[in-house]
């Protein structure tokens, strides 16, 4: 991230702090969230019979031209190195599929 700070066009800044805040969503202690909640999106019982589990969606209001596709290229790559560095992890994933 740091290197992403040096002077550019606004719309990286923009996409740094979208990007920053999901993350902070997801890895922020129990103290930083009070009063936060965001509940997992569950499969219907057939899904979750065939093996898919449910996950936390969280959104960012993002005006046009704003960098939402480089906030969503940091976040699919974010989540995309702490899965292959925790592996056991099941708030991140091996693939990353965005639609914008």
């Amino acid at each position: 991230m740091e290197a992403a700070r040096r002077p550019r066009k606004a719309a990286v800044f923009r996409a740094i702090e979208r990007a920053e805040i999901i993350i902070f969503l997801t890895e922020a202690r129990a103290e930083f969230m009070q009063g936060i909640s965001a509940p997992r999106d569950e499969p219907s019982d057939h899904r979750k019979a065939e093996g898919y589990s449910g996950f936390r969606r969280f959104a960012c209001k993002i005006a046009t031209r704003c960098g939402k596709t480089t906030a969503m290229g940091m976040l699919a790559a974010w989540s995309i190195l702490n899965k292959s560095t925790v592996t056991a992890a099941k708030d991140f994933f091996r693939e990353a599929t965005a639609w914008i």
